[in-house]
């Protein structure tokens, strides 16, 4: 199963649950994208989530996810605000690998794929790279 067809079933089965059950079990934070122009797009993403999986179904532009976030390229890159850089997790080695190879890279430079989304990121600002390739 692609990882388009896993994000589709997760929806399926998101939107089977009873309203309380999914509002308990699936708090939402807001993302805020800038893009290359600065033009800016925010989107709510599940607590649990990655912002990749996020970003592909809110259909943020620049997000490519060619491996659908499976660590495995870095068509996921993005800046991360400084003001939010201490808010996430460390970097990981095999996600420090794979930075190597993103346009761009910098000191604020992640994979969104390796963000999974909390309530204490609500808010959250991300900036994608003029280009993933």
């Amino acid at each position: 199963m692609g990882w388009r067809a896993c994000i589709s079933k997760w929806k399926d089965d998101r939107d089977g649950m009873a309203g309380t059950e999914f509002v308990e079990r699936n708090r939402m934070a807001k993302v805020n994208f800038v893009g290359p122009g600065g033009g800016s797009q925010s989107i709510e993403i599940d607590d649990g989530i990655s912002v990749m999986e996020g970003a592909v179904m809110g259909g943020i532009d620049g997000i490519d996810a060619d491996c659908g976030g499976q660590l495995s390229c870095a068509t996921c890159h993005v800046h991360v605000d400084s003001a939010w850089l201490s808010r996430l997790a460390p970097v990981g080695g095999d996600e420090d690998d794979l930075l190597d190879y993103a346009v761009g890279r910098d000191e604020r430079s992640r994979l969104s794929c390796q963000i999974i989304m909390t309530p204490e990121l609500d808010g959250l600002v991300l900036h994608v790279p003029e280009t993933q390739h």
